[in-house]
């Protein structure tokens, strides 16, 4: 028999609530009409957002750890998202940046659940807006499809991917693990994507002013190290907007 795996409000249906949701048939009856019905009705408008599959707290495997999976706070914050073409404001959600996943507490349980990557067009989170980058990217491209922060968006595009590696040690007394914050920053120009580690990829994508930027680097002592890039390439695309 086809089935679908769908959520459901505590009480809607008699199903086992073990984390694995609860299943109905495909065929419409009267009473799987009236649940769905009711279900909607229930959550109203955000109903939608929680049809995703269960997220699993892989850290908890963990016998210690430094630091967490988790962009900015391993807590939930309210954000602002865009899912399937409509938005949603105030939704508590944490963003996982080492598998790349918007994570939110189902309305109506303690199951934590993960947003349907590719329905999730941007959301804004803590000041970053985080966008979907997919199925335009070619195949021999460096930039992966996945959630990228827009930092800066004009004729110019810069797009940071912020994610995090894991280091493993083992120990007598189970695996320790230490989270370790990265990004990659990535420029978009008339429609392609380019790989950004220095002040002089930038300056290749801008050849109409590359003088006047110069200039403004040297002027400014604009640093292109690693703790400074990202804030560097953000003044000097603000600066070529103005040109």
């Amino acid at each position: 028999m086809l089935t679908k795996n769908i959520l459901c409000p505590a009480g809607l249906w008699l199903c086992l609530f073990s984390g694995f949701g609860c299943y109905a048939q495909t065929t419409a009856s009267p009473a799987l009409a009236y649940a769905q019905q009711l279900y909607t009705s229930t959550l109203g408008n955000e109903a939608q957002l929680f049809n995703g599959p269960e997220y699993l707290n892989f850290i908890q495997k963990y016998h210690t750890a430094r630091g967490h999976q988790f962009f900015a706070s391993d807590e939930a914050r309210p954000a602002a998202i865009t899912y399937d073409g409509y938005t949603y404001e105030a939704i508590p959600i944490r963003y996982d940046i080492v598998n790349d996943q918007v994570v939110i507490k189902h309305a109506t349980s303690p199951l934590l659940i993960k947003l349907i990557r590719e329905k999730v067009n941007s959301f804004s989170l803590d000041g970053h807006t985080f966008v979907w980058v997919g199925a335009e990217l070619p195949s021999d491209s460096e930039m992966k499809p996945g959630f990228y922060d827009q930092i800066f968006n004009d004729r110019l595009q810069l797009l940071v991917k912020r994610y995090k590696v894991v280091q493993e040690r083992a120990t007598t007394l189970g695996t320790e693990a230490k989270f370790s914050e990265k990004d990659k920053v990535f420029a978009k120009k008339d429609g392609a994507y380019y790989p950004i580690t220095a002040k002089g990829d930038l300056l290749k994508l801008l050849p109409d002013r590359k003088k006047e930027l110069q200039k403004y680097i040297a002027e400014h002592k604009l640093s292109f190290k690693a703790a400074a890039r990202e804030a560097s390439l953000l003044e000097l695309a603000k600066y070529y907007h103005t040109l």
